[in-house]
């Protein structure tokens, strides 16, 4: 099994073991397939806006949430990067304009989640979720696939 994308992983443990326990937190506690499903969903609705090699920034307490935020962006091939919760707005935002996520996950997942697609370059919001530039710039990666 190391030579799977940890995307992946979770659902080959899953497989193995669906009943086994995934992750708990205090009373609340995932099994294994509950936890794939779930991200499974999350992953199927983030994928218009998350592709490979993408960052998805979590600013979420620890917990739950926190763990299927992470496990999705995992399964859509891009990098979590969990980010304190409780950061002062200054140093936040100059940490997602360092990073430029595809996506920033800061709300309680579930029908009323707050997920925001953040493409930008330079500034500059990005005119569609997909990160088509409206100002393209060619030392933009996302802007030079335009």
């Amino acid at each position: 099994m190391t030579d799977l994308p940890i995307g992946r992983a979770f659902a080959v443990l899953a497989e193995r073991s669906p009943d086994a326990v995934a992750v708990h937190d205090g009373d609340d506690v995932w099994t294994r397939r509950r936890l794939e499903d779930d991200t499974n969903r999350l992953a199927r609705a983030w994928q218009d806006r998350v592709g490979l090699d993408d960052v998805v920034t979590v600013a979420l307490p620890s917990g739950i949430d926190l763990v299927r935020a992470c496990v999705a962006a995992w399964k859509l091939g891009a990098t979590p990067q969990p980010l304190a919760p409780t950061l002062d707005v200054a140093e936040r935002q100059a940490v997602l304009d360092l990073t430029g996520p595809a996506l920033v996950v800061d709300g309680r997942l579930g029908e009323t989640s707050t997920v925001r697609s953040r493409r930008s370059c330079r500034g500059t919001p990005c005119s569609s979720s997909r990160a088509r530039c409206s100002t393209p710039h060619p030392s933009c990666t996302p802007c030079a696939a335009s």
